[in-house]
């Protein structure tokens, strides 16, 4: 089951540290291009609304926890956080099943290097090929393995649409009443 490819979402180029706004952005259009639920923002509109708003965004513009919590919110997601070790393909799979996936995932620092976080979005997986849209510069539509999450202290959040999940059973329902 662990091949699963959706049409690329848009290739969205974060502005700042502003990836998770980027991210979501590709996410939102690519769920309602291939699923016909309403788009809500573009990053700029995200951004601007995220900076009037005490605590939603940090230094340069990224997003803190309390900002992902409302990205969560107002993209109406089924949230699922764990150890980035703890991604298979299989599960990445599952959750393709129902709509794009929404990432943003956290490193520790180490060896002289600085913590941090990204934000992407995860379209396909084959095997062991996790297919992504990376809106850092001069990244966009690329392929990484799924142990690219296994490194030593990712933590990551995957998020899928509830809308999209709740259209495919709906449609699901309709077809079978129209056969019926």
């Amino acid at each position: 089951m662990n091949n699963v490819l959706l049409p690329q979402p848009p290739r969205v180029t974060q502005n700042e540290r502003r990836c998770w706004a980027a991210a979501f952005e590709s996410w939102d259009r690519a769920n309602a291009n291939c699923f016909g639920i309403p788009a809500c923002f573009d990053q700029g509109q995200l951004a601007t609304w995220f900076d009037r708003t005490h605590g939603l965004t940090g230094h340069g513009g990224a997003a803190t926890a309390d900002g992902l919590s409302v990205i969560q919110s107002i993209g109406m997601m089924r949230v699922r956080s764990m150890v980035g070790a703890r991604l298979t393909s299989d599960l990445l799979a599952e959750w393709l099943q129902i709509s794009y996936v929404f990432c943003a995932y956290s490193w520790p620092a180490s060896g002289g290097s600085r913590s941090g976080s990204h934000a992407m979005v995860l379209y396909g997986v084959q095997k062991e090929t996790i297919f992504m849209m990376d809106p850092a510069a001069h990244r966009g539509l690329v392929r990484e393995p799924v142990h690219f999450f296994h490194r030593p202290g990712i933590r990551a959040a995957f998020g899928v649409s509830l809308l999209a999940d709740f259209r495919r059973g709906l449609d699901s329902t309709i077809a079978s009443l129209q056969a019926g």
